[in-house]
């Protein structure tokens, strides 16, 4: 995978393929008055798919990452669907993969707790989504922003556990 140094090079590269493949889908939709080359379609779809696949891998390369969650801007069924993909990840990867995190139960009831949370999944998403993880951005996640983050997080619910509790 490409370094994020090198995204205008990979994304430059990445024009050049797509261009390609549209100058042979043009000569394969020529040749096929009907369904005659049907494999070729196919080919080409598959190409298609991979390249899509290629940048989607560079683009989450990016300096710039996965945007942030904007909490303040969803509503209704979206933020539902926000918050029980970021409830999966807790749930599929935080707690297993670091179970002395800290994280209370009640943290969905602290809003400040599901921003830090989110910030926390989107990083690491940015960490940990491509095919070839950055080994220096899995270590600022692991030194830095896990252990802040879960710092900030215990503090807003380390008040509230008896009440979160009884509810």
């Amino acid at each position: 995978m490409t370094e994020p140094a090198d995204l205008p090079a990979a994304v430059a590269a990445l024009s050049g393929t797509v261009a390609a493949i549209n100058t042979r889908l043009g000569v394969a939709e020529g040749r096929l008055g009907g369904a005659a080359d049907q494999a070729a379609v196919e080919d080409l779809a598959g190409q298609f798919a991979e390249l899509a696949s290629e940048v989607a891998e560079a683009l989450a390369c990016s300096p710039k990452g996965p945007p942030a969650i904007n909490w303040a801007n969803l509503q209704g069924d979206e933020r539902a669907d926000v918050l029980g993909q970021l409830r999966e990840w807790v749930t599929r990867v935080l707690l297993p993969y670091y179970p002395g995190c800290g994280l209370r139960p009640c943290w969905e009831r602290h809003p400040q707790a599901v921003i830090e949370l989110g910030n926390m999944w989107s990083s690491w998403l940015q960490v940990y989504r491509p095919k070839r993880p950055d080994i220096r951005l899995a270590l600022e996640w692991h030194d830095r922003w896990m252990p802040n983050a879960m710092r900030r997080i215990d503090q807003i619910t380390r008040e509230c556990m008896a009440r979160c509790s009884a509810e």
